[in-house]
C-alpha cells in the first residue's frame, strides 16, 4: 500500500472539480482495498461520498465495506472530526453519561456500563446546541454468544461516547456526512466470534443505516468502453 502511494504521489489526491475516479485512483482502489467486486454504480457512489466529505480513502480516512453483498461507506470518528473541524464553525462539545436512574454526570465512574451517552455540539451561528443520545442497548457490540466484546468492556463509556457525538456531528453537518457511518455505530451489523475475526448478522443493522445498494451492471458490448475514469481499470 505504501509503495503504491509513494509511487501515484499527489495523482491519488481528489480535486474539486473531478467527476469520477482518474484511471491512478481507481487502479489503487483496486489494489489496496480489493474493490474488484463492487459494481461500478457503488464505486462512483463512493466517489461522490469522498468529494462531498473531504475525506481521503487513500489516507484511510474512509472506506468501504462490503456486507451481504451491499456497500457501506464508513469512517472512524477521527474522520466525522475532520469534517466538523473543516466546517470553521465548531464551538466546543461536552458528554454525559447516565444510567437507569436517569440522571445525567460529566464522567462516568461505576463499574456497570452506562444506560445513555449524550453528546452536546456548539455550533457557531446557532441559538441552541446540536444533542444526540446513544442507548448502550441499541449500539454495545456483542460476540455470537451474546456476551459484550472485550473492548466495549473495558471501555464501556469511551465507546458509546464515539458513537453519540457522530450522532451529533451528523445532525450539525448533514449535507457532509450524509450517508457515511463511523465504524463504532456499524460494529453492532456485525458478529464477533471468540477469536476476535467477524462477519456480517445478514440483514440486521445500526438503526438508520444506508446502505449504497445498487441497481445490476448493464451488460455493455465488448468493444464499448465505459463511461467515465471506472473504464479504465
Amino acid at each position: 500500500m505504501t509503495e503504491i502511494v509513494q509511487s501515484a504521489g499527489s495523482a491519488l489526491a481528489i480535486r474539486r472539480d473531478q467527476a469520477d475516479w482518474t484511471p491512478e485512483q481507481g487502479q489503487a482502489l483496486l489494489e489496496m482495498f480489493n474493490l474488484g467486486n463492487a459494481p461500478h454504480t457503488v464505486i462512483r457512489s463512493y466517489f461522490h461520498v469522498c468529494q462531498t466529505t473531504g475525506l481521503d480513502p487513500f489516507k484511510r480516512q474512509i472506506h468501504l465495506i462490503e456486507r451481504q453483498s451491499k456497500f457501506t461507506p464508513q469512517t472512524s470518528i477521527d474522520g466525522f472530526r475532520i469534517v466538523r473541524d473543516r466546517s470553521r464553525v465548531y464551538d466546543g462539545d461536552e458528554t454525559f453519561w447516565c444510567g437507569d436512574d436517569g440522571v445525567w454526570t460529566d464522567a462516568w465512574l461505576r463499574s456497570e456500563p452506562p444506560t445513555a451517552c449524550k453528546f452536546v455540539l456548539y455550533v457557531k451561528g446557532r441559538t441552541h446546541p446540536v444533542t444526540a443520545v446513544a442507548r448502550w442497548s441499541e449500539y454495545v457490540q456483542t460476540k455470537r454468544d451474546g456476551s459484550v466484546t472485550s473492548m466495549w468492556q473495558r471501555m464501556a463509556a469511551h465507546m458509546l461516547a464515539k458513537v453519540a457525538e457522530a450522532l451529533a456531528i451528523r445532525k450539525a453537518f448533514p449535507d457532509d456526512t450524509g450517508g457515511l457511518y463511523t465504524d463504532d455505530e456499524m460494529m453492532q451489523a456485525d458478529v464477533i466470534h471468540e477469536d476476535g475475526s467477524s462477519q456480517p448478522k445478514g440483514r440486521k443493522r445500526s438503526p438508520g443505516i444506508m446502505d449504497l445498494d445498487a441497481p445490476p451492471e448493464p451488460q455493455l458490448p465488448a468493444e464499448q468502453p465505459q463511461a467515465g475514469g471506472m473504464g479504465t481499470f
